[in-house]
């Protein structure tokens, strides 16, 4: 009886260890992905912030995923043809915002 709630008591232990190690791995997972797409968006903004009508460039979620999102002041056919559809393992959205400025101290807000 004895040996029986040793060995309950190990095989808990053991398994309380594994989720742990498992937690831990999956937290590194995730500050590994969030530096590699700050890294990926780094180099996809040098490469397509010089193009014509694009506004900006951001990290987004698409459908729960990871993805970069492209916002441009017109959305045409000439544009989405120069900004590739994924990047480095990432998805690309495209998206009208059109022209982003920095407000003034004499604009207010609406």
């Amino acid at each position: 009886m004895k040996k029986t709630i040793f060995l309950l008591a190990a095989l808990v232990a053991l398994l309380g260890a594994l989720k742990s190690a498992q937690s831990a791995q999956s937290v590194s997972e995730s500050e590994s992905m969030s530096q590699d797409i700050s890294a990926a968006l780094e180099r996809l903004s040098q490469q397509i912030m010089t193009l014509p009508g694009v506004a900006a460039i951001g990290e987004g979620l698409c459908d729960g995923e990871p993805c970069f999102k492209v916002y441009v002041v017109d959305l045409t056919s000439e544009v989405e043809a120069r900004i590739p559809s994924s990047f480095e393992g990432y998805r690309v959205v495209v998206e009208k915002s059109g022209e982003i400025r920095a407000l003034s101290e004499d604009d207010s807000l609406p």
